[in-house]
């Protein structure tokens, strides 16, 4: 027994002896050391490669793909109908009034027939054996029928060019006396506009 405790103390007094103060600092550590062990480890989002991102990218530039060319559908029919709206009644107005023209060329040409008749027989009218005036005979030129409505008097007539049905002159009426006065009615068209005085030969223009 006494062997026992002299090697107690043997190796009590070869052993190293840690300071009281750092026993307990290092009983903390250890403490401490246990602690944050145990203690769980915080959970951090790791951001894996979605396979859909791709994809869903690629349908973002086609839905854009496919607004965009909506808009310009959009914005192309737009245009095209200001532009019908503008072009297609001017277009129309033009071809209408080149076949205007044949009334007018055909009462200055029947007037100019009915003034060397007067020239010849010194009246409009039939006098004895004269032929018939050259106004008394309907005569169709282009689009109207040319002719004087009513017998011309022996110093005085009324030449009359009537668009004829089915034609784009239809409903317009052209006058031309003796005295060179002209007189107009447009068809409906023009909306049937009256020009008491002149040729009407543009829309809603006398």
């Amino acid at each position: 027994m006494v062997a026992s405790f002299l090697g107690r103390l043997m190796t009590f007094a070869l052993t190293p002896q840690i300071p009281l103060t750092d026993q307990r600092s290092h009983r903390m550590m250890i403490a401490n050391r246990d602690r944050f062990r145990k203690m769980p480890l915080p959970a951090i989002a790791v951001p894996f490669p979605d396979r859909n991102t791709g994809r869903d990218s690629r349908n973002k530039v086609r839905l854009m793909e496919v607004l965009l060319a909506a808009a310009n559908l959009a914005l192309l029919g737009t245009t095209l109908a200001v532009l019908t709206g503008v072009t297609i009644p001017t277009y129309s107005n033009d071809i209408l009034r080149k076949h205007l023209v044949y009334a007018t060329n055909g009462l200055s040409s029947a007037a100019a027939q009915m003034e060397q008749f007067f020239q010849d027989y010194r009246s409009y009218a039939q006098v004895g054996a004269s032929p018939n005036p050259p106004c008394s005979t309907p005569v169709t030129v282009g689009d109207f029928q040319i002719a004087c409505l009513a017998p011309p008097s022996a110093s005085a007539y009324l030449i009359t060019a009537t668009g004829q049905a089915g034609t784009l002159s239809s409903g317009f009426v052209y006058k031309l006396d003796n005295l060179g006065n002209q007189a107009s009615v447009a068809g409906p068209v023009w909306n049937n506009l009256a020009c008491p005085m002149s040729w009407i030969l543009k829309p809603q223009t006398c």
